[in-house]
């Protein structure tokens, strides 16, 4: 029996082809991490996405968006969640523990990063929500991310849940040295309804 090799090497090759599909196809697979408060991650298109609610869309803030955990910041922001700050933090070192150190530890992005405010299908970029003189707002005033040393005692599962603190004076001290900056609610780009999605994205390589 005469063996046609070509047909053997052409059946090899298929064989070859869709393992790799398969796997690709596989490995490509989105993983999830869901929190109590629905704070969605998609590892693959590196997006975090949870549910806000607008407060104020005029007058002055100090941060566009501020989650749950330093609840007597509500006031120096527009856009509040219920999603805890400690879930978002868990989630940013999910996608990129070493960026997320970066901008944590050092207050530097060493990888694009947008913020978009999401609502009846539209999507708007959260600095256009703000008004400032400056060429570029800063990540952190967008939205606050915490503090290394502040978190320890803010952020205690058994702390006792305080609306009208600081939690300490050096706190509010401390907070208002960081970010002195003030800016002015861009009235004519807010969405109508007060519900929406705030969705974080990072992008797929270095800034």
């Amino acid at each position: 029996m005469k063996i046609n090799f070509r047909i053997i090497s052409f059946l090899v090759f298929v064989f070859l082809f869709l393992l790799t599909f398969l796997f690709t196809k596989k490995s490509k697979k989105s993983i999830f991490y869901l929190d109590e408060k629905n704070l969605i991650v998609d590892s693959i298109n590196k997006t975090i996405i949870f549910s806000g609610e607008i407060s104020k869309n005029k007058g002055e803030v100090q941060f566009l968006i501020n989650l749950k955990g330093y609840e007597w910041l509500n006031e120096k922001a527009s856009i509040l969640s219920n999603t805890p700050l400690i879930a978002l933090q868990n989630a940013l070192s999910f996608l990129d523990w070493s960026f997320w150190e970066s901008l944590y530890f050092y207050n530097k992005i060493t990888r694009k990063i947008s913020l978009l405010i999401v609502t009846d299908k539209k999507e708007i970029p959260a600095e256009s929500l703000l008004i400032t003189k400056e060429r570029q707002i800063s990540f952190s005033n967008l939205i606050f991310l915490g503090n290394p040393y502040w978190d320890n005692l803010i952020l205690k599962e058994d702390r006792i849940n305080c609306k009208k603190c600081p939690f300490l004076e050096e706190e509010a001290k401390w907070l208002n040295k960081s970010f002195p900056q003030k800016y002015v609610l861009n009235t004519k780009f807010f969405p109508v309804n007060k519900k929406v999605k705030i969705k974080l994205i990072l992008s797929g390589g270095d800034k």
